[in-house]
């Protein structure tokens, strides 16, 4: 890394971010450390347009951590569906019962305090002081990484590197919380991963990658391999809770002529009064596997209850 004029760079994109910034989010619109929390939680590993109306419902109907506290889990993990991962939205009801009995209600106003929670790791910790209460911490995402180490690399910089300096940087903001949105507004939406609009970039000239990001701009992407989501374990445990947690209508146990396959699970109620072994007979063959696979891990991690071959939900 050169000495850079970070003063200019953070003036720039501060700019920058008054006029292209995602204002309209709605966890940009409040200060509140509990609605800072779910919507950290529900943005994990999903895209922001799916996050939008959960989250907006989700406040809705649990305006305040006691009112989540006070909530059924399965009530929760319906509230959740569509976002996946329902570990996350068990973990944050936890840590709401234990915020609420132990903590006066109050989400704690430290980064180590706030690791102790379950669910809290220290990316939401951090996260959670710089949009909550606006102060410097250690939290840093993909387009946060991305953007620091294009414009003041121009080689590979380890995380330690990238992390010392992007709190340096925040520390030297009068806002942490419009420089850390700054920052991942950039990085969504120019200084992008695989196209990066150097062309359009207010930091160009600031830039030490910018040779080689505008080569990588215009060179023709190949796209990468994904595992295969359909019919993966993980397709399978969002399919068995979802049909769990939606189905209200009472279920017949004789469901003959149904040639069930992978993806027809969902047309099949899933509830206490039906038999696991029936279910599993219906299932093609290359789905019976992973079919177990999933049903014991949710049993494991005591989502859902086998007993005697009956599956329902553990409240």
């Amino acid at each position: 890394m050169k000495p850079q004029n970070t003063k200019k760079i953070q003036t720039t994109l501060l700019t920058w971010y008054e006029t292209n910034g995602r204002h309209h989010l709605p966890w940009r619109k409040t200060h509140d450390p509990y609605a800072i929390l779910v919507s950290e939680l529900m943005l994990q590993q999903t895209q922001v347009p799916r996050v939008i109306p959960k989250y907006n419902e989700f406040i809705m109907i649990f305006p305040k951590i006691q009112d989540l506290s006070k909530a059924k889990r399965t009530d929760v993990l319906r509230l959740w569906q569509g976002l996946g991962y329902n570990s996350r939205a068990a973990r944050l009801h936890v840590l709401a019962n234990i915020v609420t009995d132990q903590c006066n209600g109050k989400l704690p106003t430290t980064q180590e305090k706030l690791l102790i929670l379950p669910g809290i790791g220290p990316y939401t910790a951090g996260a959670i002081m710089i949009f909550a209460h606006n102060k410097p911490a250690h939290s840093i995402d993909v387009n946060v990484a991305r953007v620091l180490q294009r414009l003041f690399w121009n080689k590979h910089a380890t995380p330690k590197e990238v992390d010392e300096l992007a709190y340096a940087l925040i520390q030297k903001s009068n806002n942490p919380h419009d420089w850390q949105s700054a920052l991942m507004d950039f990085g969504s939406s120019i200084c992008t991963a695989k196209q990066p609009l150097c062309n359009n970039c207010p930091l160009f000239q600031c830039c030490l990658s910018r040779g080689v990001r505008l080569a990588e701009a215009n060179a023709i992407q190949k796209k990468e391999k994904q595992g295969k989501f359909f019919g993966s374990n993980r397709w399978w445990r969002g399919q068995i809770m979802k049909t769990l947690l939606l189905e209200q209508q009472p279920v017949k146990q004789n469901c003959n002529g149904v040639q069930m396959k992978a993806e027809t699970l969902t047309k099949i109620p899933l509830q206490s009064s039906y038999l696991k072994n029936e279910l599993y007979k219906k299932i093609n063959k290359s789905g019976k596997k992973r079919f177990a696979s999933a049903l014991q891990g949710l049993a494991d991690e005591n989502f859902i209850i086998i007993n005697n071959e009956r599956i329902q939900l553990k409240e």
